[in-house]
């Protein structure tokens, strides 16, 4: 006797772990990166280059935004959490492009330096404490011009963070020495392959001076080993596009990094052309045959812009993420000796993502990135869940999606109002007017703010080829999703609620209820009040599991559309994706 009953509260408990837990674990999503409170968080006009760094000496990672279309620096200290304070503007130059973190005057607070590629100068603002900095100085670019990728280091042995500049309208890099006082003498002017756009500093070859590697939008990149003395031996090249399966279209942006684990960095550059081409080093200076891998996954991908490194999964070293103009985050994960597998595409991020950098913004240890997104003026803050994986997938955020572009047309639903009686069907006219070089295909559906209404388009796709074009919008009311229109008074009661998975509870239910009838007629030998209180229970639970059913929904066609004013909405959707563009119409439907 309490053999079965301990059996039957087994199946019990297995049958509401099924009806319960195991439906809301199959529609729980893990996003690999989240919104951070706050993000996106304004910043200015033309947010395009992001750069992390303890600007305040309290051990959290603070951000610094370039806003080119603003003239203005955007600085956010972080106060734990992935929270931020408001930002705090400075003005540069003209057309600010790039900027980099460093103490450049000795005092052990980290300066800033930034590119201004309109004014073919650099702005350096001294750090004062606390996080705040100096009304900005200002350098000429006397023996460079169209000034971009700025990178700060101790090129002469000296302890002091000097500067160097890549040159995008002269192929060169320009060198500026530090005198410890926060002012710089000129180190020289270097050159390199055509339009140099990214630099960094590292020692490649091994001999403890620091050297520089330029991205050059001619398809190469430059190696600049380092004399130990603030100079350079003359550039050598790498070409980018060694084979058809392996290309790097117009280089961006570069990192250096170890990411094969030899303890030698290599080198990966952002190519706009769709690709990230990674040079391995081999000690000594040179480098392996560049090897490149797609960055395009699904609509995304497709317009590198910048790129940092970490190890975002928490295996096999480091890892790479791209900020992509698709408004996405591209990682590609590093399977431990340098390649790279398949990328997955993220789009938490705002519109037009232009710059990227990753630090530890909450303190969970694990990676995070801060994405500038020029179209919005904002920088986004996405938290790593520590989920992601080259099992993902295409990964989404639960934050809301960056907004669509403009639609190139309009739909306008006329007459303006509707008047009815319940029970009877309504049409109204949709128009699509093309804009200016306008003639895509537009999807139509539509909406109604009523209860126990339908509707319905005809045609439901409509292609404005220089002219407008037109739909029916068909409206019934007292209608029921069985297709059926009832007549009566309406009775909020009658409205019933609706149970999406149904059929699954009555199968797992009549399977639950099936297993009680067999454990209990399992013992059909044994005496008979035995026999009795088995098929009791399993009456009892049969009936228990339909009164829930009853439950949840009746499923009924009472439903009837009350007297009102209601919404009625028709939308066309062009194209799809993050490109689509959407416009809505709306008219009234009065009911009596």
């Amino acid at each position: 006797m309490f053999k079965n009953m301990r059996l039957g509260a087994l199946c019990l408990a297995c049958i509401l772990f099924i009806l319960i837990v195991a439906p809301r674990t199959a529609q729980t999503a893990s996003n690999p990166f989240n919104p951070a409170p706050g993000s996106p968080i304004i910043t200015g006009t033309g947010a395009t280059f992001v750069a992390t760094g303890d600007l305040n000496g309290d051990g959290r990672p603070d951000v610094v935004v370039v806003n080119t279309g603003a003239n203005k620096i955007s600085v956010l200290l972080g106060t734990g959490g992935g929270s931020f304070l408001a930002p705090v503007n400075y003005t540069v130059g003209n057309s600010p492009s790039d900027v980099a973190i460093g103490d450049v005057n000795g005092d052990g607070r980290p300066d800033l330096v930034v590119t201004n590629s309109g004014g073919d100068s650099l702005s350096v603002l001294l750090n004062v404490g606390g996080g705040a900095f100096s009304v900005p100085s200002t350098i000429p670019m006397t023996a460079g011009l169209g000034p971009e990728g700025v990178a700060i280091a101790d090129l002469n042995g000296d302890g002091l963070g000097d500067i160097v500049i890549s040159n995008d309208n002269s192929n060169s890099v320009t060198v500026f020495l530090s005198t410890g006082l926060g002012s710089f003498v000129p180190g020289g002017t270097f050159t390199t392959g055509g339009s140099p756009s990214g630099v960094v500093v590292a020692d490649f070859n091994g001999d403890g001076k620091p050297d520089l590697a330029t991205s050059n939008n001619d398809g190469t990149a430059s190696i600049l080993l380092g004399t130990g003395s603030g100079g350079f031996l003359p550039h050598t090249d790498i070409n980018l596009n060694p084979s058809s399966t392996s290309s790097c279209g117009d280089p961006d942006a570069l990192v250096a990094v170890d990411l094969n684990g030899d303890s030698k960095p290599d080198i990966a550059v952002a190519c706009t052309g769709g690709t990230v081409s990674i040079l391995l080093s081999n000690g000594n200076g040179t480098f392996a045959t560049p090897v490149s891998y797609s960055t395009i996954s699904g609509t995304a991908g497709s317009g590198p812009e910048a790129i940092a490194a970490a190890n975002f999964d928490g295996v096999n070293g480091i890892d790479l993420v791209i900020a992509d103009s698709s408004n996405s985050a591209v990682f590609l994960l590093n399977n431990g000796n340098g390649t790279f597998s398949t990328s997955l595409a993220c789009q938490p991020a705002g519109n037009g993502a232009f710059g990227v950098a990753a630090a530890d913004f909450n303190g969970d240890g694990k990676p995070d990135i801060a994405v500038s997104n020029a179209i919005d003026g904002t920088v986004s803050i996405l938290l790593n869940a520590g989920t992601i994986s080259t099992g993902a997938g295409t990964c989404t955020s639960s934050g809301p999606p960056p907004p669509p572009p403009p639609a190139n047309f309009t739909v306008v639903v006329t007459p303006a109002s509707v008047s009815t009686t319940a029970g009877t069907l309504v049409t109204y006219t949709v128009t699509v007017t093309p804009g200016v070089g306008f003639s895509e295909a537009v999807a139509l559906t539509c909406s109604s703010a009523a209860p126990a209404s339908g509707c319905s388009l005809n045609p439901k796709t409509v292609t404005p080829r220089g002219s407008a074009v037109t739909s029916t919008l068909s409206v019934a009311t007292n209608f029921t999703s069985a297709g059926g229109a009832i007549f009566g008074k309406a009775e909020p009661s009658q409205i019933p609620l609706s149970h999406p998975n149904k059929a699954l509870y009555a199968m797992f239910s009549l399977a639950g209820a099936g297993a009680f009838g067999l454990v209990f007629s399992a013992k059909r030998n044994q005496n008979k009040r035995r026999r009795l209180l088995g098929v009791v229970i399993t009456i009892l639970m049969l009936s228990a599991i339909l009164l829930a059913l009853q439950g949840c929904g009746s499923g009924g066609i009472k439903q009837r559309t009350p007297p009102g004013t209601y919404a009625v909405t028709a939308t066309g959707t062009a194209g799809s994706g993050t490109t689509a563009q959407t416009a809505s119409g709306t008219a009234n439907l009065v009911v009596h």
